[in-house]
């Protein structure tokens, strides 16, 4: 027989699982209607702003805009990495595209700290990456446009493949680095 903390913590992983399972169906029926949106759109970005109070409040200013130029790739099919640290500026456009920045955290090697770039990321759909909690469970279901703002996480992205003769170019043109495929968040 279980005892009360243990069916709590079975309940608790029960709910997870079915919120995830939801996330997961809404993805699929998603799907069709993104890719009709999309290709209708007229690519009207929301671009939100977090002002600090100095307390530790924070309140969330959000304005829509039209923006053309936020087009990203498709398919990101370079090299994979999986990166842990901070997620900043976030931005979320019309209808589901998700970009955000993202500073690796800081290593120590032989006493040298190295630090690498702040990365820029995106889903050109965000009901497709792969949300997890790794040390929390999340009181209700995940908005990346407003729950994720300066959480610790890892992130696995895909490189933006290109030709070498356009690499230069094709980076520069989207200003992002790389494809969000998953992130595993962390309190």
């Amino acid at each position: 027989p279980l005892s009360g903390q243990e069916t709590s913590m079975v309940n608790d992983r029960i709910s997870q699982i079915q919120r995830f399972q939801n996330a997961a169906q809404l993805t699929h029926t998603s799907d069709s209607a993104y890719n009709n949106a999309q290709s209708k759109s007229s690519r009207i970005a929301t671009q939100t702003t977090v002002v600090s109070a100095g307390n530790g409040d924070t309140a969330a200013d959000t304005e829509q805009q039209n923006d053309p130029s936020r087009v990203f790739p498709a398919e990101a099919t370079g090299a994979h990495h999986s990166v842990r640290g901070t997620i900043s500026n976030i931005v979320c456009s019309y209808p589901t595209v998700l970009t955000f920045d993202f500073q690796p955290v800081t290593k120590s090697i032989n006493g040298k700290a190295i630090t690498s770039h702040k990365l820029s990321l995106y889903s050109n759909n965000y009901f497709k990456i792969d949300f997890s909690a790794a040390n929390f469970t999340p009181a209700a279901d995940l908005s990346p446009c407003k729950d994720i703002q300066g959480m610790s996480a890892t992130v696995e992205y895909a490189e933006i493949h290109t030709t070498p003769a356009d690499n230069a170019a094709e980076k520069s043109a989207h200003n992002v680095d790389g494809k969000v495929l998953s992130i595993v968040l962390r309190k």
